[in-house]
């Protein structure tokens, strides 16, 4: 009954899972958009997170506190201060970014912790092809236009 370990799993079976037929489409990546809403061809990061969450809890009938929302910022807002990590994250925990000049942002979980940099596994992310789920290696304090508003513990 290892919550945790079982969100994270999850999330990295995804890994190779892509958009086929345009931008944010495909029967796998609207499924994961139904998770935290309708699939209306959405950016599906945070839903990537979402829907991992819930095998997690459907699974092992432990909720997490992490905020049910398809936005980044939203989530990372109305998640409580207590999940929040900013220093040394364990393995699993979700990272948010946020975007410079926007009220965007992006989401992911660390999947190894090599600091300056970390390994993730990211939805709705570019890679090898379409847009889809990658291991992506990351910095703690900035990637391009996207900043590290800080990591939350799933559960």
């Amino acid at each position: 009954k290892d919550a945790r370990l079982l969100f994270g799993l999850a999330f990295e079976s995804l890994v190779g899972i892509k958009e086929v037929g345009g931008n944010n489409r495909g029967e796998i990546v609207e499924e994961i958009q139904k998770t935290i809403g309708s699939a209306e061809r959405e950016p599906w990061c945070m839903a990537t997170v979402q829907s991992c969450l819930a095998y997690a809890e459907k699974k092992t009938e432990i909720k997490s506190a992490i905020f049910p929302s398809e936005h980044v910022r939203t989530v990372w807002a109305n998640t409580p201060a207590s999940l929040r990590v900013k220093y040394s994250p364990l393995k699993y925990a979700v990272v948010c970014w946020g975007r410079d000049n926007s009220t965007a942002g992006h989401t992911g979980i660390l999947v190894e912790n090599n600091k300056p940099a970390f390994m993730s596994v990211e939805g709705n992310v570019s890679g090898e092809g379409p847009e889809g789920v990658y291991y992506k290696k990351r910095h703690f304090i900035r990637n391009g236009s996207l900043y590290v508003l800080g990591f939350l513990r799933p559960f």
